[in-house]
């Protein structure tokens, strides 16, 4: 089925002014810290967007998992960016050594997004294990059904709504298998995550 881009129903726009991946060598006006991130967010927002997809950066510009960064960037948006929806990444991105070789972030630093504050309002599932390729650097992304349902259990407790992000066709079926268990329930919200070699061509 094809969009019908003349349609005049209402649309919900995600907007990520910040990815786990890419830095101001991709883009110069990429906002880096929590006021420039925040700024960005409510030009997004009067502009018509529902929804602020977060990551975050340290003051040298990497991509971090530090939750008072966070704190800082969803404090902002509630603050000025009224009825906003605030959706943090659970992936959180990809951090550099010093030899400029990428690594993914600890499955305890992305469990640890449970205990942000103030509570955003979704928060990002992974569905399913692959291997994330990013400019020559190869990783086992690791997302087993086991730490998504705790992930998602944790989620539940606490009121916090989820994003299920599909990298790989299969990611579909393992969060049929979790809806199956009662883990997850309708209505289910997925998103597509295209372009990421190890996953779904654009």
């Amino acid at each position: 089925m094809k969009p019908n881009l003349t349609h005049q129903d209402k649309v919900i726009i995600t907007i990520a002014t910040t990815g786990g991946l890419h830095g101001r060598e991709a883009n110069s006006a990429l906002p880096e810290q929590p006021d420039e991130i925040v700024s960005d967010f409510y030009d997004c927002f009067n502009a018509g967007a529902s929804v602020a997809h977060i990551h975050v950066r340290d003051k040298e510009g990497r991509t971090s998992a530090d939750l008072n960064i966070y704190k800082e960037v969803v404090d902002g948006i509630m603050g000025r960016c009224s009825n906003m929806i605030t959706q943090v990444g659970s992936g959180i991105g990809i951090w550099f050594d010093d030899q400029e070789k990428g690594h993914n972030f600890s499955l305890l630093e992305r469990m640890n997004l449970l205990e942000l504050a103030p509570q955003p309002d979704m928060l990002t599932v992974n569905c399913g294990t692959f291997h994330f390729d990013h400019k020559g650097d190869e990783f086992l992304f690791s997302n087993s059904k086991a730490w998504n349902t705790e992930f998602v259990e944790g989620c539940k407790y606490r009121g916090i709504h989820n994003e299920l992000e599909v990298y790989d066709l299969s990611h579909i079926a393992n969060m049929m298998d979790l809806k199956k268990k009662g883990v997850l329930h309708d209505p289910m919200h997925f998103s597509f995550v295209m372009g990421i070699q190890g996953g779904i061509p654009a």
